[in-house]
């Protein structure tokens, strides 16, 4: 297993190596982003690096970090010690986000709301690009753009399916899901998964 691992890692570094330094010509700016606490995965996104050499997320962000670090033959946007330094803060940067939200979940918690489940979560996303969960302009007594998510409807799907019809979830409470969602259901088809049978 660690010898697939390592090799792995091998591969990605010198797929990576092609790339990097077209990287620092186009974008010398990531180094600035870098030190102003853009991780390596947020330059990747930002500037598109996965799309721009058609790599994945993981290869993308090794560019990014070959652009910034360079090798023993040609320089890096950043030294060594800043790159080193800037990593320690990026690491206790990710940390102290993870420990506000884990306390944000157990305020959440103790104030007596519930929490959405990963299960939840799916099924509003999938819901929402549901053409059965979009507004009809002739049932709508709202005016609302046709076609644009029906919000209330979905809640209430998820109260009946998820908390026996209770109001747990409300419009707000899902339009909120929804924003924050950045995640798109290409990967994970309906297949009729929370379908209940009458």
């Amino acid at each position: 297993m660690r010898n697939n691992q390592s090799s792995k890692s091998k591969q990605i570094a010198r797929t990576a190596s092609k790339f990097w330094k077209e990287l620092q010509a186009r974008y010398p700016g990531i180094a600035d982003d870098y030190r102003n606490g853009m991780t390596k995965r947020d330059i990747a996104r930002e500037y598109s690096v996965g799309k721009m050499f058609d790599v994945g997320e993981q290869l993308a962000s090794s560019i990014v970090y070959c652009a910034l670090s360079g090798n023993g033959t040609y320089e890096g946007l950043l030294t060594r010690g800043e790159l080193e330094k800037l990593g320690r803060e990026h690491k206790y940067n990710v940390l102290s986000l993870e420990n506000c939200s884990i306390l944000g979940r157990k305020g959440a918690v103790s104030k007596g709301q519930t929490l959405w489940s990963d299960a939840e979560r799916w099924y509003v996303t999938a819901l929402s690009v549901s053409p059965e969960f979009r507004i009809n302009s002739e049932d709508s007594k709202y005016k609302t753009v046709r076609g644009a998510v029906d919000l209330t409807k979905i809640a209430e799907a998820v109260n009946e399916y998820f908390h026996e019809s209770k109001p747990v979830r409300s419009y707000q409470a899902v339009s909120n899901l929804i924003k924050k969602s950045k995640k798109i259901l290409v990967n994970y088809p309906l297949n009729n998964v929370f379908i209940k049978n009458n």
